[in-house]
């Protein structure tokens, strides 16, 4: 008898059951032309924009579109992450990770690719030369970069899946991809945005616990043949700063991390400082002149990298960033206060009128500032006091004094 209900049930039903498989069979259907669509040969969508001349041509990529931008650094990161397990499968077992003592060990990828090659008895002796892409963030955009790995999760290295932070455009947010290597030795895209939820339960792994690692680029530069890679370099002058500076930013609070989960937020402070010199209505100033652009400095300095628990529980921290040198008191200073991405994160500009002469400094962030503003500490211009600023809003909150 149940059966017979059971039956008639779905029978009276089917259109139903019909429409709904329809709708499952559609989702997944989508779902799986949008991966392969995405991943054409081991590649992202990105990379397939693009042509081989690009993809080498360093001062067409300096003032390319974004998306072009993040084509050429998983390109040419694939292309050096991909010949380490071309030349021994067995990577992971490989001397600098077995003697990392680090909970996630850091590597140049250069470096380890050499290293690579000795012991894999490749070569006797090995030059970067023999190294594809080994030159492909040097000199680019005036400043260079150095491909890096990261080891986040041990587990089954033969299933390794690599992470990526990248920048989504139309939700103006960094977002995390996934990539494993296909049967060809290519880095395949698996999925465009990984969550931490996702990170910390496995959910990519499936039945096997899976190796996780991170390529990135790092400012740190080489240090001979080092293979450990510095991930923190460009200081930052939290605990005291010097007394030669009469003015600090003393405590910050960051509230919008402006940053993936898988990164820290890289608080940055940049400025362009003028002393005792009169503005000239309609002239141009400029930290970042137009005959210098795009090869200039527009990363400042470090004040101070905040995790996720630090920007989620709103923690303020005494940062003691020196901004105004006490002997030499600026009539004018122009500053912004950014989250810093490396490339290929794009230049963007704060410009301000002050005396009808425009003031424009740059800074290379994906979003917008935590804050920019013009002050003086002469009285000059009827300019804000550079000392005693506070500043609370939605995405910090700090004071120099």
């Amino acid at each position: 008898m149940f059966f017979e209900r059971l039956f008639f049930n779905l029978n009276k039903n089917k259109h139903k059951l019909y429409t709904l498989l329809a709708l499952i069979l559609t989702f997944v259907g989508c779902q799986t032309e949008d991966i392969n669509n995405s991943a054409i040969n081991g590649k992202s969508v990105t990379e397939e924009n693009l042509d081989i001349a690009q993809l080498n041509n360093k001062n067409y990529i300096a003032t390319a579109s974004l998306e072009e931008r993040q084509g050429y650094k998983e390109f040419h990161l694939f292309s050096l992450m991909e010949q380490v397990p071309e030349v021994n499968t067995d990577f992971e077992e490989l001397d600098e990770f077995k003697s990392a003592k680090d909970k996630e060990p850091s590597f140049y990828l250069e470096n380890l690719l050499l290293s690579t090659l000795v012991q894999a008895k490749v070569y006797a002796s090995v030059s970067t030369d023999d190294i594809k892409s080994h030159d492909a963030f040097t000199d680019l955009e005036g400043e260079t970069w150095y491909p890096i790995v990261k080891r986040l999760k041990n587990g089954n290295g033969k299933k390794a899946i690599y992470l990526m932070n990248s920048y989504d455009e139309s939700k103006d947010q960094e977002v995390v991809k996934a990539f494993k290597l296909n049967k060809n030795g290519k880095l395949k895209l698996i999925e465009r945005n990984v969550s931490e939820e996702m990170f910390d339960s496995d959910f990519l792994s499936g039945k096997a616990s899976s190796s996780y690692y991170q390529l990135a680029l790092s400012q740190c530069a080489l240090g001979g043949t080092i293979q450990k890679a510095l991930t923190d370099c460009s200081g930052g002058t939290g605990g005291g700063g010097t007394s030669y500076y009469s003015n600090k930013i003393k405590a910050m609070t960051i509230k919008d991390k402006k940053e993936s989960w898988i990164e820290k937020a890289d608080v940055h402070y940049i400025a362009e400082t003028w002393s005792d010199v009169t503005l000239t209505s309609g002239v141009y100033y400029a930290r970042c002149r137009p005959m210098q652009y795009p090869y200039c400095d527009a990363d400042g300095n470090l004040i101070r990298k905040y995790s996720q628990k630090e920007v989620k529980n709103k923690t303020s921290i005494t940062v003691n960033y020196p901004v105004n040198y006490s002997s030499n008191n600026q009539s004018l200073v122009q500053y912004t206060i950014f989250e810093y991405d490396s490339f290929p994160a794009q230049i963007r500009t704060y410009e301000e009128t002050v005396n009808r002469a425009k003031l424009n400094i740059k800074f290379r962030s994906y979003q917008t500032a935590y804050d920019t503003r013009t002050v003086t500490y002469t009285g000059s211009y009827g300019l804000q006091s550079g000392s005693g600023v506070s500043v609370n809003n939605s995405s910090i909150e700090y004071n120099i004094n």
